[in-house]
């Protein structure tokens, strides 16, 4: 449930108020667009000199019925004569309707060969005898997607239902063509996301039905791809597991994927409600980043459009969610008996409230106390965030050449201070050279309050067909506890587990960013809840750290 509009000022303790709506999510990025789904669906039949098959034909009308009622815009083509009449007749004009954000399907189904490591489909009027090279007889697997994936298209999907054994290229040369068959063609271009799905493995054949009767593989395929909330990695496994099981292990599909989005050819109304809640979670962050990997997780959903006026409106813009109360030393109070203090900076530093640990090796876990310098905090903290514009300078002097000048809301990574304690070393990833800061005389510290410790709660992921949720109800479990015990929560303080992976890194990320949205929702504001990630306490939980005032006498604590 969303909350009434409130505004949060910890008057004097910030230079700033928070002011929120909900979410203080802009609902301008909140719209719904599905993306555009077309198809282009080939089978040929008729061939004049190799086995017919029929079976083709009723492999386009099965797939092309199943993909429109899936919503995709389907061209279906029998019978594609010679190569350049597909690429001319079929291919061109198929390619001119592909927008940005299209989710693109190109199947087939018909004689295939390959050919010096390349995937070839045969038209109908393959030759006996080649006058031409292969790659103009015949067509390109490869050159296909790779003129699919020259259009911004989000995803590209390539099906093939056809044999991949080696092509006895002599059968069909004149001996003074011979030159005509020592060309190739590169892999297709990996800058978009790629999907094939071939019916064998290299070097392998492909059942077909010269009765009529649909593929194995296309009839696997068909069945699996329609499943309401089938994600693709598992309708690759169920295809292959039909097709081996129904070939007796003659034949077994073949993958090859470049591709960062989830796909759903049959996302349900449940399933893209929790997509809604991802991307909610995303927008609260407001980060590039966190945006940038939403739209690459997914790219074919429908908020994937909303994602994209994001990144247009707001990639060169510095979005800082500041706060002067260090996110690590938060978490640190945790052990404190009694009210829970910690140090404040005041003047024009900050940090951001979401932060990674700095030194992640370090032996030394006592938390720095009240009396901690803006030195001290920042170089725990690892970075700063600039309230006004600031120099920094070549070196640790007044008189250094200035470097550069930066703008309110920039935020530098701190490397440690000079030997005065004066002066920041930080870094730009932009400039390959050493910058130095003077800390500003009223860049002060102070102590302040969080409350009393009161509550931990570990929550794990959610069981969900989409990642990165933590578990709801146990969230909303402990919160309803901690309020039915009297208590008034005052600060929440984050933290993910160190990551063994970039995968797992990218999955705590997610999970507690979405900790933070239903917080938010819960009604907490946005200000009182800061977030540490890297912290070494094993597993792959999200901890939650309530701090909150002690409640009314004769009630009981809820830790």
């Amino acid at each position: 449930m969303r909350m009434n509009a409130l505004t949060w000022c910890l008057g004097g303790i910030f230079a700033f108020c928070l002011q929120s709506t909900g979410h203080s999510i802009e609902s301008k990025y909140l719209f719904q667009k599905s993306p555009k789904r077309i198809a282009l669906v080939v089978g040929n039949s008729e061939y004049q000199n190799f086995d017919k098959l029929p079976g083709s034909a009723k492999d386009v009308d099965r797939i092309s019925k199943i993909l429109t009622s899936l919503g995709f815009s389907v061209t279906p083509v029998l019978d594609v004569k010679t190569s350049t009449d597909f690429q001319y007749g079929y291919l061109v004009p198929f390619l001119d309707k592909i927008d940005e954000g299209t989710f693109v399907v190109f199947y087939f189904s018909g004689h295939g060969f390959t050919y010096n490591d390349e995937s070839y489909l045969v038209p109908t009027l393959f030759p006996k005898q080649l006058t031409i090279p292969v790659y103009e007889a015949a067509i390109p697997a490869t050159t296909v997607l790779a003129r699919i994936s020259a259009r911004p298209a989000a995803l590209s999907v390539m099906i093939l239902d056809a044999c991949r054994e080696e092509f006895d290229i002599k059968k069909y040369v004149r001996p003074q063509d011979k030159d005509f068959v020592k060309k190739g063609f590169a892999d297709a271009s990996a800058a978009s996301n790629q999907i094939i799905s071939y019916a064998a493995h290299p070097g392998l054949t492909a059942a077909g039905s010269s009765i009529g009767d649909a593929s194995p593989y296309t009839d696997a395929l068909a069945k699996y791809i329609a499943f309401l909330d089938a994600e693709w990695s598992d309708v690759a496994k169920d295809v292959t597991f039909d097709v081996r099981h129904n070939t007796p292990d003659a034949q077994s599909p073949w993958f090859s994927e470049s591709n960062t989005t989830y796909v759903w050819f049959n996302a349900s109304a449940k399933t893209n409600k929790l997509v809604q809640e991802r991307w909610e979670s995303a927008l609260k962050r407001s980060t590039v980043s966190e945006v940038e990997r939403f739209a690459a997780k997914y790219a074919v959903s429908p908020y994937a459009a909303a994602a994209q006026l994001w990144l247009k409106e707001n990639r060169n813009r510095e979005v800082a969610h500041i706060t002067q109360v260090s996110p690590v030393l938060a978490d640190a109070q945790w052990s404190t008996n009694g009210e829970a203090k910690t140090t404040q900076l005041t003047g024009p530093l900050a940090l951001d409230r979401s932060i990674s640990i700095a030194h992640p090796d370090s032996t030394d876990s006592t938390p720095l106390l009240s009396s901690a310098s803006t030195a001290d905090i920042l170089r725990e903290a690892g970075q700063v965030v600039l309230l006004r514009k600031t120099v920094v300078r070549s070196a640790p002097f007044k008189d250094a050449k200035i470097v550069k000048t930066y703008g309110f809301g920039t935020k530098l990574r701190v490397l440690g201070t000079d030997d005065t304690g004066a002066w920041l070393k930080v870094s730009d990833a932009r400039l390959n050279v050493d910058l130095y800061l003077a800390i500003p005389p009223n860049a002060r510290t102070k102590p302040i309050s969080l409350g009393e410790p009161i509550r931990e709660v570990l929550l794990g992921p959610r069981m969900s067909d989409v990642p990165g949720l933590v578990d709801a109800a146990a969230l909303q479990s402990n919160l309803r506890e901690i309020r039915d015990a009297g208590w008034k929560i005052t600060w929440v303080s984050i933290a993910a587990p160190r990551a063994a992976s970039d995968k797992q890194r990218e999955l705590l990320d997610a999970m507690s960013t979405n900790a933070l949205l239903l917080l938010t929702d819960a009604g907490l504001p946005r200000g009182k809840i800061t977030t540490v990630r890297g912290v070494d306490f094993g597993g792959t939980d999200i901890r939650l750290r309530f701090f909150g005032k002690r409640p009314p006498k004769g009630t009981s604590n809820a830790r």
